[in-house]
């Protein structure tokens, strides 16, 4: 059946060999590619458009493979922040995501199936175009007058700027414009206060705005104060003083007080201050901080004691009649047995020698007191004798 060349090999048997080889190759070759097929995912998608205005309105496609497998997560990261912006447990519809903050975004897709994960990242992919307003500053505290430096930072994305409105104060009021890229300016603050800053920026995609909100702070001198307890009375009168100053944001290094009787004291808290004369005397608070002094004026005054006479009555016999008190200067209070008002009553007082008191206050509120005795003699004793 089999027929033989000259060195005993079958041409039948030869190609009947070769067919089995190759069918062998082929079945190797599909199995590869079916496993190159069943692999980790693909992930792709698309966006139009990639460049305009701000804000810009940008239709996304997601176009991944699962290679063989099905892909359960799409995540996604509009901005290159590295935040998750949406997430997809579906295959999305084409759907829209807005840039509105002009600036170049990079935008990663990650996709998962069972077998993995993939990642797509398409870097400065979009651009929505227009300014980044930003300004810096220095300083941005001090005390007033206060000058500050203000530099220019803000960018054009795919746009030139042509001009930048200032406001320095925060009152919505532009203090200085620009119509070309400014250099480095300065701008005083004469009153203190705590200021917000603005920077407007215009390009042919419209404005931006960075507001930097209490952003210089502008320091005054401190405000002197202070409380004296009491501040009338009668001489010898001690007073309190009480420093109650505020140094408005800066710390007050220094107190000079001038009690208006030729002594001083340096230093927050003075001891207690006597006046032993009378009169009104001028009180001076002296405050110093970092951003210069202030002074406050007060008035302490010291009244003399007045003299109290309570005069001289009596005696007087039980049964008497009501003496009336007079005492100098009029108008004090009568204390004492027998006493109501300004009368004596003998009766009610008994007989005995009876100390009454007289005090007087003064309009300063100089209270002062003096003493007077009134005897008051039994009625005498009767003897009849029988004979």
């Amino acid at each position: 059946m089999f027929r033989f060349d000259q060195n005993g090999i079958s041409f039948q048997l030869a190609a009947l060999l070769l067919l089995a080889f190759l069918l062998i190759i082929l079945q190797v070759s599909v199995l590869t590619q079916m496993v190159y097929a069943l692999g980790p995912p693909t992930a792709a998608f698309s966006a139009s458009p990639t460049s305009g205005c701000s804000p810009l309105t940008v239709m996304f496609s997601e176009t991944s493979s699962g290679n063989g497998y099905t892909i359960t997560k799409w995540e996604w990261d509009f901005n290159g922040d590295g935040a998750i912006d949406r997430t997809d447990g579906i295959k999305p519809a084409t759907f829209a995501y807005t840039y509105t903050t002009p600036g170049t975004y990079t935008v990663t897709l990650k996709v998962t199936t069972t077998y993995g994960t993939n990642t797509k990242t398409r870097t400065n992919y979009i651009t929505a175009q227009g300014s980044q307003a930003d300004f810096t500053t220095t300083p941005t505290s001090g005390c007033s007058p206060l000058t500050v430096t203000f530099t220019n930072a803000a960018l054009g994305i795919s746009k030139t700027i042509t001009k930048w409105e200032w406001d320095f104060n925060g009152d919505g009021t532009i203090d200085h414009t620009d119509t070309t890229a400014p250099s480095p300016f300065t701008f005083t603050y004469s009153t203190p206060g705590t200021y917000t800053s603005k920077l407007t920026t215009t390009t042919l995609c419209g404005t931006n705005t960075m507001t930097k909100t209490s952003y210089i702070t502008v320091y005054g001198p401190p405000t002197a104060n202070f409380t004296a307890t009491p501040n009338s009375g009668c001489s010898p009168l001690t007073v309190v003083f009480s420093d109650t100053s505020n140094g408005n944001g800066r710390i007050i290094t220094g107190w000079a007080w001038d009690f208006g009787d030729s002594t001083t004291y340096s230093g927050q808290t003075p001891p207690n201050h006597i006046y032993s004369n009378r009169g009104t005397y001028t009180v001076k608070l002296t405050v110093t901080s970092a951003c210069g002094s202030n002074t406050k004026t007060g008035y302490v005054t010291a009244s003399s004691q007045p003299v109290v006479v309570p005069g001289t009555y009596g005696p007087a016999c039980v049964s008497s009649s009501n003496i009336m008190l007079v005492g100098s200067p009029v108008g004090g209070t009568w204390f004492g047995d027998g006493v109501s008002g300004n009368i004596f009553n003998p009766t009610a007082a008994g007989p005995g020698n009876h100390v009454l008191t007289y005090q007087y206050t003064s309009g300063s509120s100089c209270s002062f007191s003096n003493t007077t005795t009134l005897t008051v003699v039994p009625l005498p004793q009767t003897t009849i004798t029988v004979g």
